[in-house]
């Protein structure tokens, strides 16, 4: 199944809250970037930033080529697992965004295999608005989220560009696939990389 999630700026346009489909908020997303000992990103589990935090995102500048993310409060618990996105560039492609993450097996009950192995990397693309859907503007900001070893589609953002204020945009993610805490990666990763570029505004 896919589900569907709402990004909407926030009253100063800084921050992030993300809806379900119904608008009701779940995440927070706190965005501090090149603040001093703290992290650039936050994912929070609610409506506010004093919500629990989900994860973290650390970028030493924006001309760095990897973005680490923290899925846990990096703050509460040093523990927590970090991931390193790494930009890939290609002289005849634009930039892509390489991570890679243990995911749990599963079963294909229609091709009756094991997929979803232990080292599963993931590349964010920058997308077209036709491939994205849901209305987007052309923007650079378009992204899907491919599976490697699959080459499917796993996430999709799809900037609103200029279709109104408040609504930054829209994700769509695969469900019941990677584990528990693939969708705060998801968000995590593609704000970051949209946050790194300078194109929260």
């Amino acid at each position: 199944s896919t589900k569907t999630l709402n990004v909407y700026h926030t009253a100063y346009h800084r921050d992030y809250r993300i809806t379900n489909s119904g608008d009701e908020p779940v995440y927070y997303v706190c965005n501090l970037h090149f603040h001093l000992n703290t992290p650039d990103v936050t994912l929070h589990a609610g409506s506010e930033k004093t919500d629990p935090t989900l994860g973290a995102a650390e970028f030493s500048s924006m001309f760095s080529k990897s973005i680490m993310i923290a899925l846990g409060d990096p703050g509460a618990n040093s523990d927590v697992p970090w991931h390193e996105i790494v930009r890939t560039s290609n002289p005849l492609l634009q930039s892509e965004f390489k991570f890679t993450v243990d995911t749990p097996r599963y079963h294909d009950s229609a091709h009756g295999q094991a997929k979803g192995h232990s080292g599963t990397t993931f590349i964010w693309k920058r997308s077209s608005e036709t491939e994205v859907g849901d209305g987007a503007a052309h923007s650079l900001q378009n992204f899907k989220l491919v599976d490697e070893g699959t080459g499917e589609t796993v996430a999709t953002f799809a900037n609103n560009g200029l279709g109104g204020w408040k609504k930054k945009g829209r994700f769509r993610i695969v469900e019941g696939v990677y584990g528990g805490d693939w969708e705060n990666l998801v968000l995590l990763s593609c704000l970051s990389l949209i946050e790194k570029a300078g194109g929260g505004a």
